[in-house]
């Protein structure tokens, strides 16, 4: 019978598999769809295609050399096709019998999805081969594998294959996939959890019904095999040595290992060693040397990102290696690869960097950026393939239309530019395949970037050229380059630099001008870092302002004395009906002012507006107006005061005072010149400018005067405008050149650790440190405060609390080490390492209890603080009153709510469902209008959207045409099923989507003025009981498409009408009875047409719905009379009342009963009248006092808990209202048990609270190691061993550390050794770890001491690598004594091996060795030419029942287990460390016995130390020493970069520093040879010039090498130059037709001046010479525009033959005549030049150079234009430009720009990394729907123009936890 049914079943598995072929379903919906390779990576074979398998053939059998056979291929491919293979013995689908696939196998499941009513089901829709089968399984096929994609590794494939209809519900059966699939249930949890989401792409999921089952094997799948192992991160990479063997032809290279034309995933992976603890990088990132992960687009940009360097090597530079200007470095393998292989779609670079980072495609592309895809048949081939003379596509269009590049745009010919300036070089060309364009200058690599870039896209190149210095001028080619040939533009782009113009003031200042307009030089601030700036170009001041119009103006404003007190918070001297708002007189007023008020000398504080970095409101001024009364039946008292006060950082303050005393009764307008002549110190000296910028960098404070007469009764203060500097262009050429300007602020040349215009801020990649200067950004920076400037909008004028000063962690020092543990950073603010801030105090989680869901702050002794909703020794569970204990939950629990009747809940049973509207009810939907007095429903039309016939159905949905509209916003009002009681359907989601567009005129049109979008509006609207609740969303509106929305149904994400937070009480109270549900409908303001469609509101029912309990919706226990989830509705037989505005219930015929529950409650015991449930922690019949363990709080009106130090224990309160504690807890004394009993004191080990012990416990206790006894003496000095010291001889002495738990006499301490070089050390924070050898990746030797025999014909066994065998023993000659040689892994710097353990088993020893009793192996080891033998080697007899041969044996680098071999004498301590400093050998004896065959060893392992967190054991024995300057490594055993070894002295000699010359600034370690010489040199020591460089003999080589000027002899050889005795330096060799010391002549035969711009030598034409004629006068530049202040060089170029000429330049008027030149003109080079210096607008004109000789005269003409001032583009950030949100929310930033030209780009980009994945920009918004827990830090919005101006500006996004 069993046969007969297995029978059965494999017929009905092939019947199946013949009549549904999985592939062929495949087949067809791509084939339909016209895809052949989806954007998550899956493709499908065209069996058709014969050339498509073959290119996939030859591709892999290149990749994996064991594919040689075409028909066992073809085999295996064929087998992928769709055919099941079954794992289990019957066969059948729902036996899940467990299989382990190889990695090239493909594990297959079937999973059954409920589809709801989401889609239209149809006869179509049965049958693969329809159009609409097509299109459906399309959709889920795209969207699960990019899900897959995401969620697993590997290739994975998931294609829908069939559709039937349910009980009205569409089921659709997939079968999903992946790659060595090692369990079937890897698979389910993964798609079990997108069914949850309820939501693939357009279509709706339910749990209900779903199932999986295992299918079986697919073996030997193509994508399998070509994918290989799962991608992992990109690890460092060994740089790649090119020899003879290995050297071949690149472009031979390239052809044989080209990319499949389906390329599936793939990684190259280093096989660098990286350390286990340290996580490796991102693909998207690169590895520094440290571990640490920077975006792998900052290397070698010019700037250190990495914290040690290493992203900046000499590399970088053309000093080291340099690729040639057609060719890309591959960062990270030394490689130099032609560009036009960059992203073509295959891998050049051994690391694959030329296919990183590569362009995106565009949406809807079938194809990658990096492929073609072939018209005929729309399959993909890399672009590498195009033109390549092979037809890789079917129609062979890939080698159509091929064409070498044709230059269509030549760079500008001639430019002239002042040193400093930024130009800009572009060229178009055009050829197919599309060229690439680069770029050289004077036939050489352009300089490196970041001042010098250059791009090409689609056939344009540019090359910008920023700070042009005098090096770069010459001759700039643009090159053209393609797979057919590469195409030179000429005439080459000639660059002439002029020099800048001398300033006009010392160094050290700028010009500018003062208050007055006067021209003046001030010094330089710049933060004190740079002595080098000039004044900002284009500055104009800006207006911060406040004024006082509205008669709420005043709100939260209060007064502040001149001296802050940090104790308590000020009182303010007047009540709050004395400061009232005077909108006629614009006036804040202070009224009815006492004597005191007038003796305090109170002052006004402006808003935050006015305060932070104002360093740019330099030079600008501060400007209010003031009034005051007197009365007049007393005499005027004026009172001398200061008018302004500025306070900066550490309470630094400058005064302003007015001269004379202003009138009573008349407003006084006073203007404060922010300079420092009109300012004082405390002192009273006049401030100096580096005293006021120092206040400006960080107002804390600004304070304006309030009192003026001691008889005042009145006064009031007006507008309030600061002046705040707006920098436009920081590097215009006329500002440095020392042009005078509006405003007078400074930009400074700053160091590269500093950024601002007064290097103010820390530039990118550093953070202050303590010391207050920029630091590499290592994490542990101190905040830098300067830098959190945020943008604030103008508000009432506001009074800064004083400052909150953060607990301290530490004592009074600045030492980190001072800092209570847990803690560091300078005032130990910040969590040391191993901690983490929870909730503000440093905790090292792992060792607390605390429920991190309901735990809010953590106790230093480790007890928890529960959050509101939270209770329980460990926080972990809710407290009465409270349910759903949840991480989403604010408060950890959500309150009860139960309509105030009770406070006992819990979660309900209910299970989450949803109600949507009924479309094809007219009457569900109405056009309400909200905000007018218009009536609530509109005439308008609702339109019913229908299905055409024979089209498929689309999503139910309605419209409604808005005509121009009344004031007011319309809204969709929701019937039915969205009003009434929906309680249930709290905590979960409502969703809908809208689209609209605007219908004027008939037709769609884009939004202009006359139609512009509707903002901040109210999107949801719900009102019920009185209450109204709004949700606002952010998201960016856009036109005709489908704007969808989540609400979430939770009280944070509801705001009041009055624009507050709404509460719990008042969303249930919503909740409990929806009267109106209103989606907006209106987005323009003007006539539009609004759909709305997709709406559900989540709910809950009784019924099971395969979908998630609804744990929010709550389940009271009601009271009798009440019913409902929340005892919303009175039971049978009880009606409502209402008392107190709350809703009751009482038995019908009852008579009303008034509780007097003091407001605690609004139930009671309606025949007792006593309270029932009383809140707020009070009891009683009435509720009328608290409960034991709490007071009534006089100042609060709420029950206190009693500070008692114990909860429960009861307290009165005094006369005072002071608590008093009735008893106090064991130990402790006082009012508030917060002193300590007799016989106990404070506990000195938790300074920040009082904990109390006995006495007896403090009394001496010594500690047991390094003392003596217990005893101790009068002062408590215990009686320490002699390496101990301190109170309680817990301290090692200095010279010492640790305890030396194997010191047999007890002195407990290990000297430092430290190389001799120090004896300051300490114990180290390792812990220890193994190396453990693994013999199948790396081989022992077997050799002799002197490695004079060698051999390596080893066998390893099939166990792991653990084991290695020596077959051949008896063969090697006896004389030769063998041993197992230790790899280098096992070698090196092995100092932090010391005390470690060496352990491992020597196997096949012959029988009669392992019966000695005694018997141990020899082993040795040598470092620093000293060999040392073990002689304690621990026996273990652990496997001898198992295995008789093989013993196991262990021994400790610790010098009391080894002697010296050769001198047989004791190794000392600082023989065993010298040793492991260097070690070099590592020896193990191999042959014990003459007639031993084979020899073994097995299970090596040498323990080790590093860092780690993990519970290890601590390597006590390993010293950490505090090496000096020069020295680094655990004992100062190596010399630090920049030193090198001189062995002389103890030990191993000592470090000094590398003598480079001051060229270099590292070398060799041990020789002693500068590495990277800089400055063009080369030698040992920097000493000589490298060629093409020449140096004077009497100048110090410390100065670098100087260039030698002299002309190109070529490509390949270099133009050298030499010094003679004189110290004149002549060209070794001229070019042809050159001549002269420098070649700056012509040679015989030749003539013209090389010397000009431009110029060269030529032939001589024997005709002209013979028969002359007029000079040929050629100017240029022909064209310029000037700004105030810029210089130009006219350049008269001349050619005349057998004459002699005569130059002159005029400038000609508009009619011809000539007029003079400018008095700024200056003649250069015998009038060949024309320089144009400090160019005015009254210079331009027309400028003519007129040459003559004896034949006659000629002349030519440049026209000069002025040029309007250029106001470049600057972008701001919306406030708030600092977020605080939780992981999983939703932030946005939104950008604008202010720029005169039409023509700009804005971009986002996070500061030292990418965005996020996910987000979105769009116009300048930046969205992150789904905020992670790393995607915090800095953001910043940059702006670009046409002009080549750019701007930017920071958003910083702080994560505080978990949503």
């Amino acid at each position: 019978m069993k046969i007969l049914q297995l029978l059965l079943l494999i017929t009905a598995a092939l019947s199946f598999s013949n009549a549904l072929n999985r592939d062929e379903v495949r087949h067809t919906i791509l084939s339909k769809r016209s895809v052949t390779r989806l954007e998550s990576g899956a493709f499908f074979y065209d069996k058709s295609s014969s050339n498509l398998l073959l290119r996939k053939k030859r591709s892999l059998t290149e990749r994996f050399p064991a594919f040689t056979d075409d028909e066992d291929f073809e085999d295996s491919s064929t087998e992928s096709s769709g055919d099941v293979y079954f794992t289990n013995e019957g066969g059948r689908e729902d036996d899940e019998a467990p299989f382990a696939p190889r990695d090239q196998d493909f594990g297959w499941q079937r999973a059954k999805i409920n589809l709801l009513d989401s889609v239209a089901f149809n006869s179509d829709l049965e049958d693969h081969n329809s159009d609409y089968f097509a299109e459906v399984a399309f959709d889920i096929m795209t969207h699960m594998e990019s899900y897959l994609r995401l969620q697993l590794t590997g290739y994975s494939e998931a294609t829908p294959i069939m559709f039937r209809l349910e009980e009205g519900n569409v089921i659709v059966t997939v079968d999903i996939g992946m790659c060595g699939s090692q369990d079937p249930t890897t698979l389910e949890p993964v798609v079990y959890a997108l069914v949850q989401t309820g939501v693939l792409g357009q279509y709706r999921m339910s749990t209900q019904g779903f199932q999986m089952n295992n299918l079986g094997l697919d073996p030997d799948r193509p994508e399998c095999i070509a994918a290989g192992p799962a991608p992992t991160a990109r690890t460092p990479v060994h740089t790649r040595v090119f020899t003879a063997e290995n050297l071949v032809d690149e472009e031979e290279e390239k052809r044989s290992t080209r990319a499949p034309v389906r390329p599936t995933s793939s990684s190259t992976t280093s096989t660098a060693e990286t350390p286990d603890s340290v996580k490796l990088c991102r693909p998207d990132q690169a590895t520094c040397r440290n571990f640490q992960c920077i975006d792998r687009n900052r290397i070698c940009d010019g700037h250190a990102d990495c914290s040690d360097g290493s992203d900046e090597p000499p590399t970088c530079d053309g000093t080291h290696r340099q690729c040639a200007p057609e060719e890309f470095l591959c960062v990270g393998t030394d490689e130099c690869k032609q560009k036009i292989w960059r992203c073509d779609g295959d891998i050049d670079c051994s690391n694959g960097f030329d296919e990183d980072n590569c362009p995106t495609a565009a949406p809807g592309s079938a194809c990658a950026s990096t492929e073609f895809q072939c018209p005929g048949d729309g399959s993909c081939i890399p672009l590498s393939y195009l033109c390549d003379k092979e037809a890789d596509c079917n129609d062979e269009s890939d080698e159509r239309g091929c064409s070498q590049p044709t230059v269509t745009r030549h760079p500008q010919r001639f430019i002239n530019a002042t040193e400093g300036d930024d130009i800009v070089l572009e060229c178009e060309s055009i050829g197919f395949p599309t060229p690439v364009i680069t770029w050289r200058v004077n036939w050489d690599n352009v300089p490196s970037p970041p001042r010098v870039t250059m791009t090409s896209v689609n056939g344009l190149g540019t090359l910008t050229v920023r700070n042009i210095q005098i090096s770069d001028q010459g001759a700039y080619s643009c090159q053209a380059m393609n797979t057919v040939k590469t195409k030179l533009a000429t005439p080459d782009a000639i660059v002439n630099v002029m020099p800048k113009a001398e300033p006009l003031c010392p160094p050290g200042q700028f010009l500018t001008e003062d208050y007055y307009g006067e021209e003046v030089c001030k010094p330089c601030y710049c933060s004190g870092v740079s002595e080098t700036c000039h004044s900002a170009s284009g500055s104009n001041y800006k207006e911060i302002s406040t004024d006082f119009e509205e008669p709420d103006d005043d709100d939260d404003v209060t007064l502040q004395p001149i001296e802050l007190s940090h104790d308590d918070s000020p009182k303010s001297p007047v009540n709050k009906n004395q400061i009232v708002v005077n909108p006629d007189s614009n006036e804040l007023q202070l009224i009815d002012l006492s004597k005191r008020f007038l003796a305090a000398a109170h002052y006004w504080s402006l808003p935050a507006q006015f305060l932070g970095a104002k360093i740019e409101s330099y030079g600008g001024t501060l400007k209010y107006s003031f009034s005051y009364n007197t009365t007049t039946r007393e005499e005027p008292k004026p009172i001398e005061s200061n008018d302004l006060v500025l306070e900066g950082k550490d309470n630094k303050k400058l005064y302003f005072k007015n001269e004379g005393h202003p009138s009573p009764g008349r407003k006084h307008t006073v203007d404060v010149p922010l300079e420092e002549k009109y300012w004082k110190t405390e002192e009273g000296d006049q401030a100096t400018r580096t005293e006021l910028m120092d206040v400006l960098q960080g107002l804390n404070r600004v304070l304006i005067r309030t009192i003026y007469d001691g008889n005042m009764l009145s006064t009031g203060i007006g507008k309030i405008k600061l002046n705040n500097a707006n920098a436009r262009d920081y590097s215009d050429a006329a500002a440095r050149a020392g042009g005078i300007l509006t405003a007078p602020i400074e930009v400074c040349e700053c160091p590269p650790q500093y950024a601002g215009s007064s290097c103010q801020m820390c530039a990118e990649g550093y953070a202050r440190a303590a010391d207050g200067s920029c630091q590499p950004d290592t994490g542990r920076g101190a905040e830098d405060e300067d830098e959190k400037v945020e943008e604030f909008t103008p508000g009432t004028l506001e009074i800064v609390e004083p400052s909150i000063v953060p607990p301290h962690h530490g004592n009074d020092e600045d030492d980190e080490d001072c800092c209570d543990e847990g803690y560091t950073g300078e005032g130990c603010t910040e969590c040391a390492e191993g901690y983490e801030m929870v909730y503000g105090i440093c905790t090292r989680l792992p060792l607390v209890a605390c429920n991190s869901i309901g735990t809010s702050t953590v106790n230093i002794d480790n007890s928890c603080n529960c959050k509101t909703g939270c209770a329980g020794e460990h926080c972990d569970r809710c407290r009465p009153g409270f349910f759903n204990f949840n991480a989403e939950n604010i408060e950890g629990c959500i309150s009860c709510y139960c309509s105030g009747v009770t406070s006992q809940c819990d979660s309900s049973e209910l299970s989450r469902h949803h109600v949507q509207p009924d479309y094809n009810n007219p009457e569900a939907f109405v056009i309400t209008v909200v905000g007018s007095d218009s009536p609530n429903q509109l005439a308008g039309r609702v339109v019913m959207i229908k299905q055409s016939e024979g089209d498929v159905e689309t999503q139910p949905s309605v419209t409604v045409e808005l005509d121009d509209v009344s004031p007011g916003h319309h809204y969709w009002s929701l019937r039915g099923d969205f009003v009434g009681n929906r309680l249930t359907s709290y905590g979960g989601n409502f969703d809908y989507a809208v689209s609209f567009r605007s219908w004027r005129n008939g037709g769609a049109r884009r939004v202009g003025h006359a139609n512009v979008p509707i903002t901040d509006v109210t999107n949801v609207l719900l009102e019920g009981n009185g209450i109204t609740l709004h949700h606002i969303d952010e998201k960016p509106l856009e036109m005709d498409i489908g704007n969808r929305y989540t609400v979430k149904m939770r009280e944070q994400f509801w705001t009041t009408e009055y624009g507050h937070q709404a509460t719990r009480d008042e969303l249930m109270k919503v909740l409990a009875n929806v009267e109106r549900f209103l989606i907006r409908a209106s987005y323009l303001n003007g006539p539009i047409s609004s759909t709305l469609t997709d709406v559900y509101l989540e709910t809950a029912v009784s019924h099971r719905t395969n979908r998630p309990r609804a744990f929010e919706v709550e389940q009271c226990q009601c009271p009798a009379g009440y019913v409902g989830l929340s005892c919303e509705t009175c039971a049978d037989g009880y009606e409502e009342y209402m008392y107190q505005d709350a809703q009751l219930c009482r038995v019908i015929g009852g008579e009303d009963f008034q509780c007097n529950c003091n407001g605690h409650s609004a139930v009671c015991d309606p025949y007792t009248g006593n309270c029932l449930h009383c809140r707020g922690n009070t009891a009683g019949d009435h509720c009328e006092r608290c409960v034991d363990g709490y007071f009534l709080d006089p100042y609060r009106g709420a029950c206190t808990m009693c500070p008692c130090g114990q909860e429960g224990i009861k307290c009165t309160l005094d006369k005072f209202n002071n608590p008093h504690c009735e008893e106090c807890p064991q130990g402790y004394a006082g009012a508030q048990c917060n002193l300590c009993a007799e016989g106990y004191q404070i506990d000195e080990q938790f300074p920040d609270e009082v904990v109390c012990i006995t006495v007896e416990q403090n009394k001496c206790n010594c500690d047991q190691v390094g003392s003596l006894g217990d005893d101790c003496d009068d002062y408590g000095q215990c009686e320490c061993h002699e390496d101990f010291e301190g109170q309680k001889c817990s301290n090692c002495k200095t010279g010492h550390f640790s305890y030396n738990i194997e010191n047999p006499d007890g002195k407990g301490c290990t000297p430092c050794f430290c190389m001799g070089i120090t004896q300051d050390c300490s114990v180290s924070n390792l812990k220890r770890v193994q190396i453990t050898a693994d013999f199948s990746q790396r081989k022992f030797n077997l050799t002799d001491m002197d490695q004079e025999f060698k051999s390596s014909n080893f066998s390893v066994p099939s166990n792991g690598g653990r084991e290695l065998f020596y077959p051949g023993l008896n063969l090697v000659p006896y004389q030769i004594e063998p041993f197992w040689r230790f790899d280098e892994e096992f070698l090196g710097d092995k100092v932090i091996s010391y005390g470690g353990k060496l352990d491992f088993e020597v196997t096949n020893l012959p029988s009669e060795v392992t019966t000695r009793r005694r018997f141990r192996p020899k082993i040795l080891i040598r470092g620093n030419n000293i060999t040392l033998q073990a002689i304690k080697i621990k026996k273990e007899e652990t496997q001898v029942d198992v295995d008789p041969s093989r013993r196991r044996f262990i021994t400790k680098f610790k010098e009391r287990s080894w002697q010296h071999y050769y001198e047989r004498t004791p190794a000392t301590r600082e023989d065993m460390l010298m040793v492991l400093a260097d070690l070099d050998m590592m020896l193990v004896q191999a042959r014990f016995s003459s007639s031993q065959v084979t020899s073994g060893i097995a299970r090596v392992t040498m323990e080790t130390a590093k860092e780690d967190d993990l519970r290890l054991d601590v390597a006590f024995a390993v010293e950490k020493c505090n090496c000096p300057n020069g020295y680094e490594g655990f004992s100062c055993e190596d010399c630090a970069p920049g030193y090198t070894r001189n062995f002389t002295g103890e030990y191993l000699g000592f470090c000094q520093k590398c003598e480079c010359n001051s060229q270099a600034t590292q070398c060799e370690s041990a020789s002693g040879s500068c590495m990277n010489c800089h400055g063009h040199t080369t030698g040992a020591s920097c000493e000589n010039c490298e060629p093409g460089y020449y140096r004077y003999h009497d100048e110090p080589k410390s100065n670098p090498c100087r260039p030698c000027h002299c002309p190109a002899l070529g490509s390949t050889k270099v133009a050298t130059c030499s010094v003679d005795t004189s110290g004149q330096v002549s060209c070794d060799e001229c070019p042809l037709g050159y001549a002269g010391r420098k070649c700056a002549s012509c040679a015989d035969g030749y003539e013209s001046n090389p010397r000009i711009a431009g110029g060269e030598c030529l032939e001589v034409n024997a005709r002209l010479e013979e028969d002359g004629s007029v000079p040929s006068v050629e100017v240029f530049p022909k064209n310029a525009e000037l700004r105030n202040g810029e210089s130009i060089t006219l350049n008269c170029q001349v050619e005349s033959y057998g004459a002699q000429v005569e130059i002159k330049w005029r400038r000609l008027q508009s009619n011809g005549q000539s007029q003079q030149l400018p008095d700024s003109a200056v003649n250069r080079a015998g009038g060949r030049q024309l320089e144009l210096r400090n160019f005015r607008e009254e210079d331009a004109g027309n400028f003519q150079c007129v040459v003559t000789n004896k034949y006659g005269k000629n002349q030519d003409t440049a026209t000069i234009l002025f040029a309007e001032p250029y106001d470049p583009i600057r972008v701001q950030i919306q406030s708030p430009t600092m977020q605080h949100v939780r992981v999983g929310s939703r932030v946005q930033f939104i950008c604008i720009i202010e720029s005169n030209t039409l023509n700009y780009d804005l971009t986002w980009e996070r500061l030292g990394n990418r965005l996020p994945d996910g987000s979105t920009v769009t116009d300048g918004h930046l969205v992150v729907d789904d905020v992670q827990a790393d995607d915090g830090g800095l953001y910043l919005c940059i702006g670009r123009d046409d002009h080549g101006g750019m701007n930017r500006a920071a958003a910083h996004l702080i994560i505080t936890g978990q949503g």
